[in-house]
């Protein structure tokens, strides 16, 4: 039975086989749709969200990536797909995700929005300049009892 998306429904409803859990997984067909097929941005972010669901982050990437070719203005892409660098360490990527997001949710008006983008980018502003700071102190020998007792064995 195939679902919103046109892919197979992972737990069809009202058949004989509803409980047959072995449906091929909605992400897996999910490379099935190209941008050139369908520019409606709701269903490349559903296919986006089910691939991030199943923990498929390059196919969640992929989608998002293809969404936001086809849609630039589609603001709920550009905060999940930010969301989910900075979830998988990818901070600097996110933060210039976010201020293209921020400028299309000013361009609809969409101040919610954006003010969600501006504080996840300060956040992220914030996280960075912190990592970039301990790092820095962690380079230090002084500051490392460790790296201090292997130099003087030296």
């Amino acid at each position: 039975m195939r679902g919103v998306f046109g892919r197979e429904l992972l737990y069809p409803y009202n058949t004989q086989d509803s409980h047959d859990r072995t449906k091929q997984n909605p992400a897996a067909e999910a490379g099935t749709i190209s941008p050139s097929e369908s520019h409606d941005a709701f269903s490349w972010y559903g296919i986006a969200l089910e691939c991030l669901r199943e923990g498929d982050i390059p196919a969640a990437e992929t989608h998002f990536k293809a969404l936001l070719e086809a849609n630039p203005d589609y603001v709920p892409g550009y905060q999940m797909y930010a969301q989910t660098l900075a979830q998988h360490n990818r901070a600097e990527e996110a933060k210039t995700l976010l201020h293209t997001g921020i400028a299309a949710a000013s361009r609809q008006g969409n101040q919610h929005a954006r003010s969600e983008m501006e504080g996840c980018w300060l956040s992220l502003s914030s996280w960075i300049d912190f990592s970039r700071h301990q790092q820095a102190v962690d380079e230090r020998p002084e500051a490392n009892p460790a790296r201090m007792a292997r130099k003087e064995f030296r």
